[in-house]
């Protein structure tokens, strides 16, 4: 894997488009090792240690195959492999060690949730007191402020859109989606205080269930304006976005209207109303249940999931990319034992190139999509063809939210997000971008912080590792980290009634000189469409973008 690691000194994880490795590699490896890296080799302590024997650069590869490996066995509820591949994941990975251990530990903790979800007593008695405080997470929040750039990104570009929108305004009212710091508005009041036409008359409406952090950061705005001589209303609007009425923003005639969304939105996908649920009796009376159960031996679980994860999903079904995609991952995992799974894409793959157009998803002639990769099998109950145009997102949470605020006639409204697809129905296929992209960013943190520095242990364990053991072990609307690329929230805003306003030069410039100030070179922007994207390396973590009506 050319790119990938840098060296045993680097240690460097995310130079790689793809975290795929072939089997070549991995049978090399296991030369080199003297060991066969089936999990069944590993079944005491003593047959484990030859792990601890790798060098750097194979432990790196070693650790992503038994992760991709470990996926498949969870997703195929193949507990005796599981248990093996954690084993021997848990030898390798660490706290302290370098990224792909660190890495390494959250997706292995989030495989390992997953299993035991399937018994809810025994998760609940391990995980009682492994939960993180409002404290610890406050801490993990602060520390991923001040070392990295991501948040201070957004914040930059929201008030640079802003600022470029309200040029000669007198009255502006911002509406924030998420007002729980008052950071990014203090940096806009003392741009504001030096404007050339001088500040105009400035109202925020924060949004957001808590009452007291809605006091606080009213009360700290107003004393920073009164110190700036800036005329200043804060309106707190104690409600949950979901629920949100718009007449409650109390929009005046005459102001100028700008929104803010940071990290807002993808939550709510997990909120989204219209999953397609079927009574027990017609589940296992479906034509498509019943052609599972005769051609594939059985199936030991259906996921139902809902119209938007359909959405994320079903393109890929039957398509090229999506039978790569699987292609790619099994190969990536040879020694799962899963040879029937192999001959069954191969025999999928096939089939649908004979049947069916490549930009059809397999179905059952009644609207139900398969994705029929070995067990569990995927099926989507249904899935309306024009759902993936830019008509198809109507009936969601989150797109009513956005219809209602595209009736405030918003002269811009700022979205920041993370920009992968950790919103697929398929959990080996998340994994494997999750994968990619927190590598990314660990791989960030150890060029920032020293390999043993407490901060970064509680930033990656109470954030990151969090997010990362969310994407990996939970499902429904406990699924919260549901971030996407940001050519689907270019097609959910122009659903809405927005039309894209290109970031101005003076953003890339700000975001360009935010860089600047950190002690290494990794990272990068790039324009995406009049879009302002941050990556680390060649990998896409943030990207901000503007719209207007």
């Amino acid at each position: 894997m050319p790119g990938m690691i840098k060296g045993e000194t680097s240690n460097s994880i995310s130079h790689s488009p793809s975290l795929s490795v072939s089997t070549t590699s991995f049978s090399s490896l296991s030369h080199v090792s003297g060991h066969q890296s089936s999990p069944s080799t590993a079944s005491t302590p003593a047959q484990l240690t030859w792990l601890q024997d790798l060098r750097s650069e194979e432990r790196g590869l070693y650790l992503i195959h038994l992760l991709l490996a470990c996926a498949h066995a969870v997703a195929n509820n193949n507990m005796e492999y599981t248990n093996a591949y954690l084993e021997q994941i848990s030898v390798l990975a660490s706290l302290t060690g370098d990224p792909m251990q660190r890495v390494a530990t959250y997706f292995m903790e989030g495989l390992a949730a997953r299993i035991t979800k399937s018994w809810p007593g025994l998760y609940k008695a391990l995980h009682s007191t492994h939960l993180p405080s409002v404290m610890d997470i406050i801490s993990a929040r602060q520390v991923f402020f001040s070392v990295c750039p991501y948040v201070k990104f957004a914040f930059l570009m929201g008030n640079q859109a802003i600022l470029d929108a309200m040029e000669g305004e007198k009255v502006v009212h911002i509406v924030d989606l998420e007002a729980s710091d008052p950071v990014q508005w203090l940096a806009l009041l003392e741009e504001l205080s030096v404007r050339k036409e001088g500040p105009p008359h400035l109202r925020i409406t924060g949004v957001s269930l808590k009452k007291d952090v809605l006091e606080q950061t009213g009360q700290r705005l107003s004393e920073e304006a009164e110190k700036l001589d800036i005329p200043f209303q804060f309106h707190p609007l104690v409600a949950s976005l979901e629920k949100l009425d718009v007449d409650s923003l109390k929009v005046k005639s005459g102001e100028a209207v700008a929104i803010s969304s940071m990290m807002r939105l993808h939550p709510l996908l997990a909120k989204e109303t219209d999953a397609v649920l079927r009574t027990e009796n017609d589940n296992h009376n479906h034509p498509v249940i019943r052609h599972l159960r005769s051609s594939s031996g059985g199936y030991e679980r259906i996921t139902y999931v809902s119209r938007d994860e359909a959405i994320n999903t079903a393109g890929e079904v039957g398509s090229d990319r999506g039978l790569k995609r699987s292609r790619e991952m099994y190969e990536a995992a040879p020694e799962v034992g899963a040879e029937t799974l192999k001959n069954h894409v191969d025999a999928s793959e096939a089939g649908v190139r004979q049947q069916l157009p490549r930009s059809m998803s397999l179905s059952d002639g009644n609207g139900t999509n398969v994705e029929s990769r070995g067990k569990p099998s995927m099926v989507h109950l249904p899935r309306d063809e024009s759902s993936c145009s830019e008509s198809g997102f109507g009936s969601g949470v989150v797109q009513r939210i956005l219809q209602k605020l595209q009736c405030l006639s918003p002269k811009v409204m700022v979205l920041v997000e993370q920009d992968s697809n950790h919103n697929s129905g398929s959990m080996p296929e998340r994994f494997v971008e999750a994968l990619h992209y927190y590598s990314a960013v660990f791989d960030s943190l150890n060029l920032t912080l020293p390999q043993h520095c407490l901060e970064r242990v509680t930033l990656e364990k109470f954030l990151l590792g969090q997010e990362i053991k969310n994407i990996v072990a939970c499902e429904g609307a406990e699924r919260v980290e549901r971030h996407e690329k940001i050519d689907r929230w270019r097609m959910r805003m122009r659903s809405a009634g927005f039309v894209s306003r290109p970031l101005s030069s003076t953003a890339a410039l700000q975001a360009k000189r935010l860089l600047h100030g950190y002690p290494c070179d990794g990272y990068r922007v790039k324009d995406d469409q009049g879009c302002l994207t941050l990556c680390w390396q060649d990998t896409t973590l943030y990207t901000a973008s503007a719209w207007t009506v």
